[in-house]
C-alpha cells in the first residue's frame, strides 16, 4: 500500500509540475495505477487517503484538458469536449467524502480543475453577429471559478503560506491570468464591467500584495529579505499590478477614440505574463516558471 501511494504521489506531483511549467508531460498513467487508485479506493486504511485519491482523480480531469489544448487535432468543437470534462469533474466531485467537501485544499484543486476545463473558450474566437451561448456559459464558469480560487486564498491566514506546497502557487498563477483574460476579453457579448464588479483584479492584487507583506513577519529572519519568498512574491505582485492596470483601466473604462483598435486586448492572443510586466530583480527560476508560463 505505501507503494501505491508513492506512485500515485509521484503522478500527482508530476502532473501538477506540468500544469504549471508547460514544460514536462505527467507520468504516464498505467494499469497499475489504476490497480492502485482502486485499491486504496477501497480500503481505507488512513483519512489522508480519501484526501489522495480524491486530488489524483481531480488530476487526471485536468491532465486530459490540458492535452487536449496543447494537443488537440481540431476535429472537434471545443463544447464537445467541455462538457465531457465537465461531466467527469462532476462525477468526481459526487464522489468526495463528506469529511472533505469543505476542505480547503480540495476546493482549491475543483477550482483550478474547472478553469482548466473551461480555457478553451477563452481561446476559442467570438462570433459577433450571433453570441455563442456555450461559450458565455463556459466564460461565466471561468470567472466563477477564478473568483472561488482566489476568495479563498484570502481567507487563509497570511501565517499558512508557509505551509503551502509548490503547486498551490502555481494554481494561484492560473487563476490570476485566467481573471485578467476574463477582464480585458474584447468580445461584443461579454460584459467585462460585469467582470470588474464581480471580481476586481486589481483589488485581489492588492490584498495579496498586503497578505505576503504581513508573512514575511512570520519568519525566522524576517530582515533578509533577499532571502525571504514571500518579500519576493509582494514584489512581484505589485509588479504584476503595475503591468497589468493600464490595460485593465482601458478596458473597464475605454475613450470613444481607443474603442476596436487595440489589438492586444483581444483574448484569443493574450498577452503572456511574462511580456506584461517587469520581472525586475525576481532571478528565482521557479517563481519565473510558476508566474510566467501561462
Amino acid at each position: 500500500m505505501e507503494e501505491r501511494r508513492a506512485v500515485l504521489g509521484c503522478y500527482l506531483i508530476t502532473a501538477s509540475i506540468a500544469l504549471t511549467t508547460s514544460k514536462i508531460d505527467a507520468l504516464r498513467w498505467t494499469p497499475h495505477m489504476e490497480e492502485s487508485l482502486s485499491a486504496l479506493t477501497n480500503a481505507r486504511e488512513c483519512p489522508e487517503d480519501e484526501r489522495l485519491v480524491t486530488l489524483v482523480k481531480l488530476s487526471l480531469v485536468m491532465d486530459k484538458a490540458y492535452h487536449l489544448q496543447r494537443d488537440g487535432d481540431g476535429h472537434h468543437a471545443p463544447y464537445f469536449y467541455i462538457k465531457a470534462f465537465q461531466s467527469q469533474l462532476n462525477l468526481v466531485k459526487d464522489s468526495i467524502p463528506g469529511s472533505l467537501r469543505n476542505d480547503d485544499s480540495i476546493l482549491f484543486h475543483i477550482a483550478t480543475t474547472e478553469l482548466v476545463i473551461h480555457e478553451i473558450a477563452m481561446r476559442a474566437p467570438s462570433t459577433p453577429n450571433t453570441p455563442d451561448l456555450q461559450r458565455l456559459d463556459s466564460l461565466y464558469t471561468s470567472l466563477q471559478a477564478a473568483k472561488t480560487w482566489l476568495d479563498l486564498w484570502l481567507s487563509q491566514r497570511p501565517t499558512e503560506y508557509m505551509a503551502f506546497p509548490y503547486t498551490i502557487f502555481g494554481q494561484l498563477s492560473r487563476a490570476l491570468v485566467s481573471l485578467y483574460r476574463l477582464s480585458v476579453l474584447d468580445d461584443p457579448a461579454w460584459d467585462r464591467n460585469f467582470v470588474r464588479t464581480t471580481a476586481n483584479l486589481l483589488e485581489y492584487l492588492n490584498r495579496m500584495t498586503y497578505g505576503m507583506k504581513m508573512s514575511t513577519t512570520h519568519l525566522a529572519v524576517p530582515h533578509q529579505s533577499e532571502w525571504n519568498v514571500f518579500e519576493k512574491a509582494s514584489t512581484m505582485f505589485q509588479c504584476i499590478r503595475e503591468g497589468w492596470e493600464p490595460k485593465l483601466i482601458e478596458a473597464w473604462f475605454p475613450s470613444p477614440q481607443s474603442r476596436g483598435f487595440d489589438d492586444t486586448l483581444n483574448a484569443s492572443n493574450p498577452p503572456m505574463l511574462d511580456e506584461t510586466l517587469p520581472m525586475n530583480g525576481l532571478d528565482d527560476l521557479w517563481m519565473m516558471d510558476v508566474f510566467g508560463s501561462l
